[in-house]
């Protein structure tokens, strides 16, 4: 039943246009509101020749006329938001997708000779199609999507997240010297914590597998204390924290971090995953020295929370609780 509503949902999105205004009989595209230096009108884009964009506007008498406007002297031009875009957001079987995919396509196609001038969406056309290779694993032709965006001589709003998607994509097909060409000193998206999540995970994964583990626990860290609550942060930052204690041969952090975990998350995978790593360096953390105070994991009689406490939210991580350094 839900597959059924959601390819109605998809249909319906990508309706019989590309545009959220029904397809018209008539050329070019739109309809565009063109704001210039001399004011703004509504028209369809015809075509760009050198430094004019030629364009169909409507005069007094209602009759149609072409006309062209120096580049120069366009401020910005608006489009209704494509169908698609929205289309893009909820496909999810491969019929879905396959149609996202086609109209993507034909979207990018009809933009293609007006990229570069300011307000076409093409760039966010090619976004949204590289997020949907994402969403289906197909890492490289993503990355190829992303790349298009980077390497365009002009600049564009979609080019920060484009260098982010990349580099996720890149870390997800194996790839963590790829990705840390794209994610090491990227701009973060501080309004959008999904994105910001996802991009300092996989940056900390390929720190991690290129060995520099230290630089890892810090992104972890991050997460874990500052979006505990975005996309399991908590629980899978201290999971893959562990490991990263394991490899430096930090065992005080690593028996806190799961000590931690057993307290807060006695039932998680997580958790357990993280007492196996634990168990596996066993004893080489006895040879350390490191004391093993397997009572110090059971739970302890509640007494009277303190103000401080109280306050503390369920769950929470104390910055105290952990090593960051």
């Amino acid at each position: 039943m839900r597959g059924r509503w959601l390819t109605a949902a998809v249909l319906a999105l990508l309706g019989s246009g590309t545009w959220c205004a029904a397809q018209s009989s008539e050329p070019g595209i739109g309809p565009a509101l063109l704001e210039t230096k001399d004011g703004q009108f509504q028209g369809r884009l015809l075509r760009q020749d050198k430094e004019m964009l030629w364009v169909s506007k409507a005069a007094a008498d209602g009759s149609v006329f072409e006309a062209g406007i120096p580049l120069a002297d366009i401020k910005k031009i608006r489009l209704p938001t494509p169908r698609v875009f929205a289309a893009a957001g909820v496909a999810a079987d491969e019929a879905q997708i396959q149609a996202v995919h086609e109209a993507l396509d034909r979207l990018i196609l009809s933009l293609k000779p007006f990229r570069g001038l300011t307000g076409i969406p093409i760039d966010e056309a090619i976004l949204h199609k590289g997020q949907v290779f994402t969403r289906q694993g197909r890492w490289r032709e993503a990355i190829r999507q992303f790349e298009d965006i980077l390497q365009q001589p002009y600049e564009c709003e979609q080019k920060a997240v484009a260098r982010l998607r990349a580099g996720v994509a890149s870390e997800l097909a194996g790839d963590p010297k790829a990705a840390l060409k794209y994610l090491e000193g990227a701009v973060l998206p501080e309004d959008d914590d999904e994105l910001l999540s996802t991009a300092v995970f996989s940056r900390a994964t390929a720190l991690a597998a290129e060995g520099r583990h230290e630089d890892a626990l810090l992104d972890y860290l991050r997460l874990v204390v500052f979006y505990p609550y975005v996309q399991n942060n908590e629980l899978r930052g201290l999971e893959a924290s562990v490991a990263c204690y394991a490899e430096i041969e930090d065992w005080e952090s690593l028996h806190k971090t799961v000590q931690w975990m057993q307290q807060e998350f006695p039932a998680a995978r997580e958790t357990r995953h993280a007492e196996e790593m634990q168990e596996a360096r066993r004893l080489q953390m006895e040879a350390a020295g490191t004391i093993m105070d397997e009572e110090a994991a059971a739970p302890v009689e509640a007494s009277e929370p303190t103000p401080a406490e109280d306050s503390k939210p369920a769950g929470g991580t104390d910055t105290e609780d952990i090593k960051t350094d």
